[in-house]
């Protein structure tokens, strides 16, 4: 399912795992803006995508895992 990019509440909700969103999603400018996703895609760096056609597509459980990886444990909290 591909999530619109307006919200009539002017809120980011949080990312869906099941879900999927296009590169002008709020909930993936939670993690970066567009262009250093763009950036990120051509080093091979970032979070998994799907490419269909010219589109890119990012689904949220990828998001969130790659997100989960850039995680820092600091020496209180291990």
């Amino acid at each position: 399912m591909l999530k619109e990019t307006s919200n009539p509440t002017g809120t980011v909700k949080p990312l869906e795992p099941e879900s999927y969103y296009d590169t002008s999603s709020p909930e993936l400018r939670k993690i970066a803006a567009k262009q250093t996703l763009a950036k990120w895609r051509h080093l091979g760096k970032g979070p998994s995508y799907i490419k269909v056609g010219s589109k890119v597509l990012y689904k949220g459980s990828d998001a969130l895992q790659w997100l989960e990886s850039q995680k820092i444990r600091t020496l209180d909290h291990e």
